[in-house]
């Protein structure tokens, strides 16, 4: 990432990044498929504390159940290399499986 400005430091920032650049029409997708009902709140919300346990290692273990529920949809939903590179992919697919239902 040294000699490309553009892309963020670690996977974890650059997934972050990609979700708050994106945020807008995942969140307007993932209403339109009624995650968490359609709650286009709960989805920003969710969206933040995905990015919140992205960039931050104290946020990882303390999810709330809207971003749990976006981050376990972000990781069905991404196609890699279209929506972003694989390392970032892995970073949003390990805080998913984090929170996977039992």
């Amino acid at each position: 990432a040294a000699d490309r400005p553009w892309v963020a430091p670690s996977p974890d920032e650059e997934a972050a990044a990609t979700i708050l650049r994106r945020r807008d029409a995942i969140r307007d997708d993932a209403a339109r498929r009624g995650v968490l009902s359609g709650d286009a709140d709960a989805i920003e919300s969710g969206l933040r504390g995905v990015v919140a346990g992205l960039i931050d290692e104290a946020h990882v273990l303390a999810l709330d159940d809207s971003a749990a529920a976006m981050a376990r949809d972000l990781d069905g939903r991404l196609c890699c290399p279209r929506d972003l590179g694989a390392p970032a992919a892995a970073a949003i697919r390990r805080l998913a499986a984090l929170y996977e239902p039992e």
